[in-house]
């Protein structure tokens, strides 16, 4: 069974304000903070799984682990001086480009004719998800998850998120999120849990929907 073992440092300089933190909350003198990290992570069971899902509370380690497993990932340049959708890559078809945006929850046609620099916050970082996922890689790390949308949209993207992994052979999407919310809706094939320091295959059963119809004038 695959384990991840991640030991992390970080060095602490001397200051009054950090000896005035010290002495109000009684805190150790050490010169250094430290992270540490046990943990199995035995991907190597199921090859075939398709979304993974690192949450945990901030400051519990989740994007140091994902860099520390997949490496960094590079941010996005944009630009203010054409539609935002100009901006994936040239080879991509009209289609795709649609597709990956309404898989995030942006499916407000005129917006996709302004630049990034004019949109809102939860349209850019729906943006910025297609992006990614539209990328020609095979590992697509989503950091943040919904951190920037309300809980109802946030489950709407990951349900319309978890449709469109399946239909997208040899691409494997992990997202990194402290909002455990989200977990029935997209219906992860794995979670590590870094608050409870566990590992678990898929166990989410996303809610049922009740629909009721009225007539209306």
């Amino acid at each position: 069974m695959a384990k991840i073992k991640l030991s992390l440092s970080t060095p602490i300089m001397e200051s009054f304000r950090v000896a005035a933190i010290r002495g109000k909350f009684d805190l150790p003198e050490v010169n250094e903070s430290k992270f540490n990290l046990d943990i199995d992570f035995p991907l190597e069971d199921y090859p075939d799984w398709k979304i993974g899902a690192i949450v945990g509370a901030s400051g519990s380690g989740k994007t140091r682990l994902a860099e520390h497993v997949y490496g960094k990932t590079p941010p996005i340049p944009w630009h203010s001086d054409r539609a935002f959708i100009d901006e994936f890559e040239p080879s991509l078809d009209i289609g795709e480009i649609i597709g990956a945006l309404s898989s995030v929850g942006f499916s407000s046609i005129p917006c996709y004719l302004q630049p990034f620099n004019t949109l809102s916050v939860g349209q850019a970082y729906r943006a910025v998800i297609a992006r990614h996922l539209l990328m020609a890689k095979n590992e697509i790390i989503l950091d943040e998850f919904t951190s920037n949308v309300d809980r109802v949209v946030a489950k709407g993207i990951s349900v319309a998120l978890s449709k469109w992994s399946k239909n997208q052979p040899g691409k494997k999407i992990i997202v990194i999120s402290c909002h455990k919310d989200i977990l029935p809706w997209l219906e992860p094939d794995w979670v590590l849990d870094l608050d409870q320091q566990e590992f678990r295959w898929r166990s989410y059963k996303r809610p049922k929907t009740q629909l009721r119809i009225y007539q209306s004038d």
